[in-house]
């Protein structure tokens, strides 16, 4: 292939596989789209076929550029072409230490010096297996798992980015980053709390128990409580909990209200929204969503949710679902890896649920917090996230952060007779600021998909 590079005249390269098929239209397409746009790095979507071209071996309908995806799984594959002066401040194939995972480390290279990064959303590029090629699965070329995480430690290491890669079990070809803690700067847990102290104790116990990193507080925002038994809880929380403490807000129920009461009483860097019916699972889960949430370059980071049946509760926020936005991969086995990897691997998505939602105390108040007055209660968390996301920032889902969200305990769910103006009222005040993403596609999902589920079922 360097030598290929080497002898090659033109302003653009593709690489292919020699026993794969291009579409008819591929090259067409992605110098229509280099014209259009200006792109140094054009990829497609693809599909793979049997030898024979007659088994539908699976479909990559890849979502737009998500740099922590990549670095999780090289989703971009083929189709990808990229200009020569893009090559050149890359670097081609350097070093035989990436021999299995040269092409997500050439892929990885690529995409940091880009300047302009198009996904064509068509299928371009059948990707045939056979017995050995990567296609057929990770497993048939075991050096290649140690070799993706080489490419991706080297990634960190030109990054400036403290961390190491380490191979998904029962998922070839998939990888996590551990990020190093660059500090240990104070983290203010935010949990409003209107009666239901079981639940309370129990999402308290969970995170003392689990949050794998020593310097935080914990707010409970009292809320209008009316079981005689609350107040008593309270008063034990001091010399059970280390830096826990109550402030009570007066007015009546406003998540975001509430949420935006609480954060004045915070001393911390960085704020955690954490609703009262979570119980932390994951034995580092405080340390892992501040690794993330340290990077200059992230505005929000969520945690992988359970129903208590063991189903996926949340895995990142997709919009555009049944008209305003839905969790990813909801209702799935806890042990799936989801479409491409993406249930195992960490994430970037518009947004991330508020149930356990960590962001910089910095971003979170000049953002005005959450929006009291459109979305007291629903699409307040999806919007505080898209406007991260509109100044450039990316909004992360970790799977190494997990917990039980027992949804909605606390005051029911949107749905019921009561609640339900409220809903569309939000709902319809969500559509209006937020039209565009949700009519037309997500970046992060794909118009091959549908929108009626979180499932990313086909069309």
């Amino acid at each position: 292939t360097t030598a290929g590079f080497a002898a090659a005249t033109g302003g653009y390269l593709a690489l292919l596989d020699h026993d794969d098929v291009l579409y008819p239209n591929a090259l067409f397409e992605c110098v229509q789209t280099i014209q259009k746009t200006g792109a140094d790095f054009v990829y497609s979507d693809e599909i793979v076929l049997s030898a024979d071209l007659k088994q539908l071996g699976g479909y990559h309908f890849k979502p737009d550029f998500a740099p922590d995806y990549l670095r999780g799984v090289n989703f971009i594959t083929h189709l990808a072409v990229f200009s020569r002066p893009l090559l050149d401040a890359a670097g081609a194939y350097e070093s035989r230490e990436f021999d299995g995972a040269q092409d997500h480390d050439l892929i990885l290279r690529l995409t940091e010096k880009a300047q302009k990064i198009e996904h064509i959303k068509q299928v371009l590029y059948i990707w045939r297996g056979h017995a050995g090629s990567t296609a057929a699965g990770m497993e048939a070329k075991p050096y290649a798992i140690a070799a993706g995480e080489r490419a991706i430690d080297a990634q960190l290491q030109r990054l400036g980015l403290p961390g190491r890669a380490m191979a998904v079990p029962d998922a070839p070809g998939a990888f996590q980053v551990r990020y190093e803690l660059t500090g240990q700067p104070l983290i203010s847990v935010l949990i409003p709390n209107k009666d239901h102290t079981d639940d309370l104790n129990r999402c308290l116990t969970s995170l003392y128990k689990n949050a794998g990193y020593d310097n935080f507080e914990v707010l409970v925002i009292e809320n209008n409580s009316t079981d005689p038994d609350t107040e008593a809880y309270y008063q034990t929380l001091p010399r059970r909990f280390d830096r826990c403490r109550v402030v009570r807000y007066q007015g009546p129920f406003n998540f975001s209200a509430i949420n935006n009461f609480g954060a004045r009483f915070a001393k911390g860097e960085h704020l955690l929204l954490l609703n009262n019916d979570i119980e932390v699972l994951s034995g580092d889960f405080l340390r892992e969503l501040l690794s993330y949430s340290q990077r200059p370059d992230v505005g929000a980071v969520g945690a992988k949710l359970y129903y208590p049946d063991d189903t996926i509760q949340h895995a990142g926020v997709l919009m555009g679902i049944n008209g305003s936005a839905g969790h990813s991969h909801k209702s799935y086995p806890r042990t799936a890896v989801g479409d491409m990897y993406r249930l195992v691997t960490t994430q970037n998505y518009m947004a991330v649920t508020g149930a356990c939602l960590m962001t910089k105390t910095a971003l979170y108040k000049g953002a005005g917090g959450l929006d009291e007055e459109k979305f007291a209660v629903a699409y307040n968390d999806v919007d505080y996230c898209m406007k991260l996301w509109q100044q450039g920032l990316l909004n992360v889902y970790t799977p190494r952060a997990e917990a039980y969200h027992y949804e909605s305990k606390s005051r029911g769910l949107d749905t019921l007779s009561e609640n339900a103006r409220r809903y569309e009222r939000e709902k319809a005040n969500f559509y209006a600021k937020y039209q565009p993403y949700i009519d037309n596609y997500d970046p992060y999902y794909n118009p091959h998909f549908n929108n009626l589920f979180e499932n990313f079922g086909l069309k």
